[in-house]
Parts: C-alpha cells; sequence; structure tokens
C-alpha cells in the first residue's frame, strides 16, 4: 500500500480491524491494524477485550524512517496468545523492532459480530471525530488462517514486485489448524476452538496444501459462546490438516 500520510492531531490511521467499539467511551472488543498520526514511521496492532486499560498494543517502528508516500507491504503476524511476545511486524518483508509502545495486559474476549474493514472503521463516532479514514492505496489484503513464517513472507516481497497468493503458500509437513489448542474427549484428540452463538462450525480436512482441497469430516457442531471441541468421526490422521469452518460466512 501507499499511504498519504496523517494530520496533526488525528487518531490511529486504520488499516485493517476486526471490532465493535463503544462509541461513548472508544473501548472495544476485537482487534486493529493501524498508522500512528504522531509517530509516522510506526506500526501498531491494538487487541482489546472490551476494555482500554488492559489490552494488548504492539507499536513498533521502521527503522528506514517513514511509511508516508512510499510503496510498502505491511505483514502483521500473531500467534493467539494474546501476548505482545507473539506479535510481529513487517516491512517490506523485514521485521521492524524498534521501540515504540508494548502493552501486554489483554484480558476479556476479543469476540465481536462487526465485519472486517479495510482503511476505515464506521464505529468511531464522537470519540475520534472526523477521522473516519485515511489517504492511501490499498493494492492488495491478503489475511491468512495460520502464523506466516519469514519465509512465506518474503516469497510474498518477491525482491520488490509483490506477488499475490492465490492458494496457500506450500506448508511444511506436519497438521496446521485453526483453532485454541488440541486436546481430548474420551482419549480422541479434537481441534478447541472459541465458539459464537448462533454460528454452525464444521470440521473440515485436507491432504495437500498447494492448494489445499477442503473437505467434510462429518463433525459439525452449533456455537454456545464458550469453547467446544470437534473431532473427526473416522478418527485423527496425522498426516491431514484441519480447521474449523463457520458454515454461516
Amino acid at each position: 500500500m501507499n499511504w498519504g500520510g496523517p494530520n496533526s492531531g488525528d487518531t490511529g490511521y486504520t488499516i485493517l480491524t476486526k471490532a465493535n467499539v463503544d462509541p461513548n467511551t472508544g473501548h472495544f472488543n476485537g482487534y486493529t491494524y493501524q498508522f500512528d498520526w504522531s509517530q509516522p514511521a510506526t506500526l501498531s496492532l491494538n487487541i482489546q477485550g472490551g476494555d482500554n486499560q488492559l489490552r494488548h498494543f504492539s507499536r513498533v517502528g521502521d527503522p528506514a524512517g517513514t511509511l508516508v508516500g512510499r510503496d510498502a507491504m505491511l505483514t502483521v503476524t500473531h500467534d493467539g496468545s494474546g501476548q505482545t511476545s507473539g506479535t510481529t511486524l513487517y516491512v517490506d518483508s523485514v521485521e521492524i523492532n524498534v521501540p515504540s509502545f508494548d502493552e501486554s495486559d489483554l484480558v476479556g474476549s476479543t469476540l465481536n459480530g462487526d465485519q472486517v474493514e479495510i482503511g476505515i472503521t464506521d464505529d468511531r463516532g464522537p470519540v475520534t471525530g472526523v477521522n473516519n479514514g485515511m489517504d492511501a492505496d490499498v493494492y492488495f489484503v491478503e489475511i491468512y488462517d495460520h502464523v506466516l513464517t519469514l519465509e512465506e513472507i518474503s516469497n510474498r516481497w518477491n525482491n520488490g514486485s509483490p506477488m499475490r497468493a492465490t492458494v496457500d503458500p506450500v506448508r511444511t509437513s506436519g497438521v496446521d489448524v485453526v483453532g485454541r489448542s488440541w486436546g481430548t474427549v474420551s482419549d480422541m484428540m479434537g481441534l478447541g476452538f472459541l465458539s459464537e452463538t448462533g454460528n454452525t462450525y464444521e470440521l473440515q480436512c485436507t491432504l495437500g496444501t498447494n492448494p489445499p482441497s477442503w473437505t467434510a469430516t462429518g463433525a459439525t457442531v452449533d456455537g454456545t459462546g464458550g469453547t467446544l471441541i470437534l473431532q473427526d468421526p473416522n478418527g485423527f490422521d496425522s498426516n491431514k490438516t484441519y480447521r474449523v469452518f463457520n458454515v454461516q460466512l
């Protein structure tokens, strides 16, 4: 993308967000990935569970300088831990790590029913005034269901000629899953995940990953708002890659 730059006094410039914001307090459930008006050489990932004082906030700077007015491939990864130690931010496939702000006190649920928004947030209201969007060219956006490796990010950057991934990148051997954790029920391995009430979830699997060919295992469950476990009715297979799919989406 290419960012046109900030205006003095504005709040963060949203690159991508999925959050339900309280218009009166500015506290939110979810996450926001953004530029900062006062430090235009930095990127931030802010994750909240409804309390702005108990949050994950990782802001680091690019040693190469300002991010304004330059084409750049921006990447953020997070391992699901809720800790800033599990967050890494990259510019042009190079990790940026000049410390700016670090707060790793996340408490509460990040679940929310809002849509993913790119380059704008429609929830800010009176808290942040008129800055609900930004001046930028966004060339492409990719969202993955796993933590990208440095090799995968470098392949996307492609020595300055970024390439879009039309299929999942080649994965190393083993099982790569979407979910909180693997667990057991009645001594049978299953995939645990945090569900939302009103959604139905399906366990899918694929033998290949480049490209994947997802098929239903036959295991489904309705969301309860709590943590659930789905198991492969045919038995766990270490040669397969598993994911939990929200069939409403």
